[in-house]
């Protein structure tokens, strides 16, 4: 159950600290990592993005990945060596690339059709004016340009470096910076990083407010999922099933990550409460010794919304101000460069994400086998009767 995020932001590098080493280089007897991690600021929020590549020191630096081949991806192995060729580069489907594109997403493509509408001669007025150009010679300049702009890469540690570059040039504007909120769990500690994949730039496309930390979040939950005794917010905690390798038998074994996901209690999200708990309640014909799959869009918090500057909000020095008509109250919200509320950390949830418009939906998961309960820690004797045999 991989999630994915996709945030909308501006880029800068992080100050490097005695303890903090934004671009580290690491070397072993076996090979070199290469990690990066830079902020994205989304609005309110601020992120940790991160990427990290390995190369193989000594032998063949071969690596594995995926390519279309008769209209089907299959995985193949690519040679050190042919990594930056175009043609191979080509052969690997955009899912399974790195890319870094100064163009909005599907900009280039969308100049690859004008060229071929214009020559086949069935290019309309609406895509002509779409790209700002009226000849096929615009076109081709216009393509060329904008594939300048695009960096796409088939091998990590060659992503690391051009990510490394590309941030510390301190583009401007804001971009889609989208990849995988890997889940890693260390001597029984729970880790987490967003690893990008993809960054493009971003261009509003009305004046509607959109989710600049959207994350879309697969996870089971059982029985005791809901908590709504919390005060500020409805809590549902649940589980991600990550995969830690292979049993003895060769099957795939996981370690399940918990995770919290919330709803902020106000008058406007009573309705969804009251819904997502109405979605997550066992039936009496549920089976409660297995989990549920649930799926949300969500929002992750790292930062303190703007909100509206009232009265209370004031130091008793300002009060005094405003109350002898020194100044209003936009006078000091102004000075103050707007006001925001307490800082937040939460997983919120958004909405069902797609496929679970419907509910929870059932799995072969088991609550003992997500929680690491043997028949030990389930109070059962060597000659219970577990399976209603006698």
């Amino acid at each position: 159950m991989a999630i994915y995020f996709n945030f909308i932001g501006s880029l800068s590098s992080c100050k490097e600290t005695e303890k903090f080493k934004p671009y580290e280089r690491i070397e072993n007897e076996k090979g070199i990592t290469t990690k990066y991690k830079f902020s994205a600021r989304c609005g309110s929020d601020n992120h940790f993005i991160s990427f990290m590549g390995w190369e193989r020191k000594g032998g063949s630096k071969d690596f594995y990945s995926r390519r279309e081949v008769g209209g089907k991806t299959e995985n193949c192995t690519i040679k050190y060596e042919d990594r930056n060729k175009k043609s191979v580069i080509d052969s690997v489907p955009e899912t399974s690339k790195f890319i870094i594109d100064v163009n909005p997403s599907g900009y280039v493509a969308g100049l690859e059709h004008l060229v071929d509408d214009f020559k086949d001669g069935s290019v309309t007025d609406e895509a002509m004016a779409k790209y700002k150009v009226t000849s096929l010679d615009e076109a081709k300049a216009a393509l060329e340009k904008a594939k300048a702009g695009r960096q796409e890469y088939i091998y990590a540690p060659d992503f690391v470096e051009a990510l490394k570059k590309f941030v510390e040039s301190k583009p401007e504007g804001e971009f889609h910076i989208s990849g995988e909120y890997k889940l890693n769990n260390y001597n029984g500690q729970w880790y987490s990083s967003f690893m990008v994949n993809k960054i493009t730039r971003y261009v509003p496309k009305d004046d509607k407010p959109v989710n600049n930390s959207s994350m879309t979040i697969k996870m089971l939950v059982t029985n005791e999922s809901v908590n709504n005794e919390n005060e500020e917010k409805l809590i549902v905690s649940g589980y991600v099933p990550v995969y830690a390798g292979k049993d003895d038998d060769g099957n795939p074994k996981y370690d399940y990550c918990p995770i919290d996901v919330v709803v902020y209690k106000s008058e406007e999200t009573t309705k969804k409460i009251d819904g997502i708990i109405s979605k997550l309640t066992y039936s009496p014909d549920d089976n409660v010794e297995n989990a549920k799959e649930i799926g949300f869009v969500c929002r992750v918090h790292n930062g303190s919304d703007r909100v509206k500057l009232t009265y209370d909000m004031l130091s008793d020095e300002q009060k005094e101000s405003v109350d002898c008509g020194l100044c209003d109250i936009e006078d000091i919200e102004k000075e103050m460069n707007g006001a925001y509320g307490e800082r937040k950390t939460d997983i919120e949830i958004i909405r069902l994400a797609k496929g679970y418009t419907s509910g929870a939906q059932e799995t072969v998961y088991t609550v003992a086998e997500i929680k690491g309960e043997s028949e030990d820690d389930l109070g059962l004797d060597d000659d219970d009767d577990i399976f209603g045999l006698e």
